[in-house]
């Protein structure tokens, strides 16, 4: 019996590239392209933003290898008004768009929760948005 390939690093492939064909977009332009998985790099200028992927679900069938995911892309910026607009512009960017990937068929997220603005330190705002979707392995 062979084991399932996670879909996983064709997601955060797809993620990327869909981020950098859209580099005219004000999501990609307000964060300067700066958006990362995961954890940002210390050092890195604001506004920048992070996406992770906290929520996978494998719902495989025979015929289907299926994965429900929920994406979170937070924004880290200086103040509150510039981090919660471009947590606007990146579900705007990722959500509802059909978006291709290498061996997956082309997906799409819905909105979700918003990620409200938070202070972080003296110096630092965080807001986010939340999206969920059903991404599909090509087989």
């Amino acid at each position: 019996m062979s084991t399932r390939a996670s879909a996983f690093p064709l997601l955060l492939a797809a993620l990327d590239a869909w981020f950098n064909a859209h580099a005219a977009h004000a999501f990609h332009t307000g964060v300067s392209g700066r958006l990362v998985y995961h954890d940002a790099p210390r050092d890195w200028p604001m506004p920048y933003a992070v996406l992770d992927v906290p929520i996978q679900s494998c719902r495989d069938t025979f015929t289907e290898r299926i994965t429900y995911v929920g994406i979170q892309i937070v924004v880290y910026a200086a103040s509150k008004q510039a981090a919660t607009s471009l947590a606007s512009s990146a579900a705007e960017l990722f959500g509802g768009q059909r978006i291709p990937g290498e061996g997956l068929i082309d997906f799409r997220f819905s909105g979700g929760d918003d990620i409200p603005a938070t202070k972080v330190n003296d110096a630092t705002w965080q807001a986010g948005s939340q999206l969920t979707g059903y991404v599909q392995m090509i087989q």
